[in-house]
């Protein structure tokens, strides 16, 4: 069975030289067996696979993948998969994203840029940092907030976040999942910066991440007392995002690059 398959970056930005983070998009007649997209997926061997495919409702399903597991919530594989939609003659200019677990992720076309609205995730200051946390980051935190993602892990600058060396062993002894370390940005432009480090997956620290944004851009939000802020993920790639907060949502929007199309014989 031939399916339409388009390799997209997510989050780019030519300006700061953010090449996005990868994503594998793949439309689907009708879902497939969840062993099968893991299998399509591992030997794709990008960060994430897009499976979308539109239910008997007209709605678009999308299901996540990385080499080694299912993602449950993953905003560039998202973000690829409004960017194939609307290159596709899409049946609006306003699409909705419907997750395995109900969530739905909303997408806007508005002057050929796209924009993302997701919900916010909410975090909780914690007085304790978890026991050698800062010594495998390799830097002093000041502060720790849970999330139901990514714990949001406070540095003092955007230096720290920079130069940080985490040491994944160490922190593979550390029954979190994984971090969104953050500081402000040092200048004029750039509100805040992050680096998302997941030591319990294959790549260990992800290029651009929606989902770790759901989380910093209300954080910053409340922070710095504005509402529409612009942020760097200082990984090997670059990610660039630019966000506007709004009561329980934040909408995203940053670049998409194409760089391949064709289909795949599943």
């Amino acid at each position: 069975m031939k399916t339409p398959f388009y390799l997209i970056n997510a989050f780019t930005n030519s300006s700061y030289k953010c090449g996005g983070n990868p994503c594998a998009v793949i439309q689907l007649k009708e879902r497939i067996d969840e062993n099968r997209m893991q299998r399509i997926a591992h030997n794709l061997n990008y960060p994430a696979t897009s499976f979308i495919y539109e239910n008997t409702n007209g709605e678009f399903e999308v299901a996540w993948y990385a080499p080694d597991a299912e993602i449950s919530l993953c905003g560039h594989g998202a973000y690829a998969s409004f960017a194939f939609l609307y290159a596709n003659n899409p049946p609006s200019n306003s699409l909705t994203l419907k997750t395995n677990d109900g969530t739905t992720i909303d997408g806007m076309l508005n002057n050929g840029n796209i924009f993302m609205r997701m919900q916010n995730i909410d975090h909780e200051e914690s007085s304790e940092i978890p026991k050698g946390l800062s010594e495998a980051l390799g830097s002093n935190i000041l502060n720790y907030y849970k999330t139901d993602n990514k714990h949001i892990v406070l540095l003092q600058d955007q230096n720290a976040v920079s130069v940080m060396k985490p040491n994944f062993e160490a922190l593979r002894h550390i029954d979190i999942f994984g971090y969104s370390v953050t500081a402000a940005g040092d200048g004029s432009v750039i509100d805040f910066v992050s680096r998302t480090i997941i030591p319990y997956v294959q790549q260990l620290e992800d290029h651009a991440t929606g989902s770790s944004h759901a989380a910093l851009f209300p954080y910053w939000k409340n922070i710095l007392n504005k509402s529409t802020l612009k942020a760097l993920q200082l990984s090997p790639n670059g990610g660039y995002f630019e966000g506007c907060v709004e009561n329980e949502y934040t909408t995203m929007n940053s670049g998409v690059k194409i760089q391949s199309k064709g289909s795949l014989d599943l």
